[in-house]
């Protein structure tokens, strides 16, 4: 129970007056936050499950993994099964395609929030060994290291996803802002159909109601051409296969070079009962979910009220109202002119490849200014702790999370920028948001984290949120006014971001 359900908010504005102390201070040299490990636990939260084992396969909520090697060999969501056959690993060399052989998978660490795996298969002339995790939000990540005694010329290297036709009926994947709009596509119903795309650090394939999500971070000693093509899904006579085309002719392995991927089903919780009652947007009839904007707060995206008396006072009216009250923030960015940033400015900046901020704004709406931070810094700690205190402190409900990304980073201080190449860090990301839900909903189980997510539905991130907006391009576009109209409001685009039952999360539309 937060401070002010617990003894009222009178009395609590009265210590914070008389006190002159308002619970926490983000700029404190002694960093508290470093140590607090702000919502890192084992428990597994509602409305997840912990997980089962049982022979090779591992089950969370609503979805199962058979570990029968190096990647899953069945998937199964919703009780359907996702997979026409096992995702596996294919090389060709001297003319001779060979695809990894399936074994089972050794466990090690087992508990409720996490399971460890390894395997070992043959490719060839290659050994490929693999450590891999699954979590209760169902992500499985691989590492996978090839072996080789000497280099091995290759003519492709990539992996084959099959999916069962009946479920393979929507795609999407990721495009950054400019260009063309973000792929949402309905894939052909006759055989032969093919889409191809550049390397794309996520894509989505699903029906109306799952999905199975691919990811990997970077793109480094992809294809020669800088990974065009690097996606491939064909509709065959028999399912629907998305090739992951890694390495084509004139590739090279050698030995000890890494790849890591992410798969995910979805969805990946279940939509809440009376979530169609939940009406999120500014303070007015009707609405009963909304938002302390950016002049709330001390600086942009700074988890602390520009003015405290004033912003307990309103907090309190509001919920008296009967809404639920969340705080602007973004995982993404924040102010520069607070001692925090200043301190670790190197360390959290989400930067390019020259060592600049991607973002860097004087003023965001005539007051503070911005910079890009990085979820894989120790940003993270900081920003998740500061959520927390707010919420004990101030008695909000939750936050709303503006400019979430995640965006590319290449700034190797934290481990982004992959061999000079650019980091999309959505497994980073993804802790970020599964901190924040803790902390959210152990100081109020009915908490809310409400996001904007334009452009893209990423369940890597969705899984860890209960409301996201989509939309916003096509009220804004001067934003890429050259590639995004309201022809791209599309049945398709609208039954894979305007339903949320495949994510498991509540939309609303910008």
């Amino acid at each position: 129970m937060n401070l002010l359900k617990a003894v009222g908010s009178s009395l609590i504005l009265l210590v914070l007056l008389s006190t002159g102390i308002y619970g926490y201070d983000l700029d404190d040299p002694a960093e508290p936050w470093r140590e607090a490990n702000a919502g890192i636990t084992t428990q597994v939260p509602p409305p997840f499950e912990p997980l089962r084992i049982e022979g090779s396969t591992v089950t969370c909520w609503g979805r199962e993994y058979m570990l029968d090697g190096l990647f899953p060999t069945q998937i199964t969501s919703q009780e359907r099964e996702m997979l026409a056959g096992p995702i596996k690993m294919t090389l060709t060399v001297g003319g001779e395609t060979i695809r990894t052989e399936t074994g089972q998978a050794e466990f090690g660490l087992v508990r409720e929030d996490r399971v460890e795996f390894a395997a070992d298969s043959k490719l060839g002339p290659i050994n490929v060994a693999e450590e891999g995790w699954i979590e209760y939000d169902g992500v499985v990540r691989v590492n996978l290291v090839l072996h080789c005694e000497q280099p091995v010329e290759v003519e492709y290297l990539g992996i084959e996803i099959p999916l069962n036709s009946e479920v393979a009926k929507y795609l999407h994947a990721f495009k950054r802002w400019g260009g063309t709009a973000f792929p949402y596509e309905a894939i052909g119903e006759e055989p032969g159909w093919r889409w191809t795309y550049n390397w794309a650090p996520y894509v989505w394939i699903g029906d109306d109601d799952r999905g199975l999500s691919f990811v990997t971070e970077s793109d480094w000693g992809w294809t020669p051409d800088d990974g065009k093509n690097a996606l491939e899904v064909e509709r065959t006579e028999d399912n629907v296969v998305l090739r992951v085309n890694v390495l084509g002719a004139g590739g090279r392995i050698e030995d000890g070079r890494q790849f890591t991927f992410g798969f995910q089903a979805t969805p990946t919780k279940p939509l809440p009962l009376g979530w169609h009652g939940r009406h999120a947007g500014q303070p007015c009839p009707g609405v009963n979910v909304t938002l302390r904007w950016i002049q709330d707060t001390k600086w942009y995206s700074y988890p602390y009220p520009a003015d405290p008396e004033r912003y307990l006072q309103q907090v309190q009216e509001l919920q008296d109202r009967g809404m639920r009250v969340v705080q602007y923030i973004s995982t993404s960015f924040t102010g520069f002119e607070f001692a925090a940033e200043q301190r670790h400015h190197d360390e959290w900046m989400m930067s390019t490849e020259k060592g600049k901020p991607i973002t860097y704004q004087e003023s965001v709406e005539g007051r503070s200014g911005m910079t890009s931070v990085c979820p894989a810094s120790s940003f993270a700690d900081w920003l998740v702790w500061g959520v927390d205190q707010m919420m004990k402190t101030y008695g909000i409900d939750g936050v709303y999370i503006d400019n979430m990304g995640p965006y590319f980073c290449s700034n190797g201080l934290h481990g982004c920028g992959d061999h000079g190449r650019r980091t999309f860090p959505y497994f980073a990301h993804r802790e970020l948001l599964k901190r924040l839900w803790t902390v959210i909903k152990a100081n109020n189980p009915e908490g809310i984290i409400w996001a904007h997510t334009t452009r893209e539905s990423n369940s890597l991130s969705l899984t860890f949120i209960d409301i996201y907006s989509d939309g916003e391009q096509f009220r804004h576009p001067d934003y890429d006014k050259n590639a995004i109209s309201l022809d791209h409001i599309t049945p398709t685009f609208l039954a894979i971001t305007a339903t949320g039952r495949q994510w498991g999360s509540q939309p609303v539309f910008l």
